[in-house]
């Protein structure tokens, strides 16, 4: 029984001397840090809103770090985002100024960016930061 070119290759270089194998596992393992390294994600938190016109008043103090802000009173239907010109806190809340209302009024729920992680930070801290 003949051998294949590849099964004598095989045998050579992964059986006998396993350094194409550890070659191999070695830069799958390089690949995935470096890219799960590189790969960040944004941390949204979720905050009860009141809109009136262009004020998006939040429930509680939020360091805002992204220019946008995503309004909906219920998710599966409609969700609509809106651009942040400004923001301050106040007691007890955070006050947001958008863009363009878009005609929108009475309360809502807010979804805002409040910080940013990486992909292994957030395979490994489980909770991804949220406390």
């Amino acid at each position: 029984m003949k051998k294949s070119k590849f099964a004598r290759w095989y045998v050579k270089y992964i059986i006998k001397t396993p350094l194409v194998f550890y070659l191999f596992l070695s830069g799958g393992i390089l690949l995935f840090l470096i890219l799960s390294l590189s790969l960040k994600m944004d941390i949204m938190q979720t905050a009860k809103a009141h809109v009136s016109g262009r004020e998006v008043v939040l429930d509680g103090e939020y360091d805002i770090l992204s220019d946008e802000l995503y309004l909906y009173r219920n998710r599966n239907e409609e969700v609509f985002r809106l651009l942040i010109e400004g923001w301050e806190k106040t007691g007890g809340g955070t006050v947001c100024t958008v863009e363009d209302g878009k005609s929108l009024s009475g309360n809502m729920n807010a979804d805002i960016v409040t910080g940013s992680q990486t992909l292994l930070e957030k395979i490994f801290a489980g909770t991804g930061g949220r406390g």
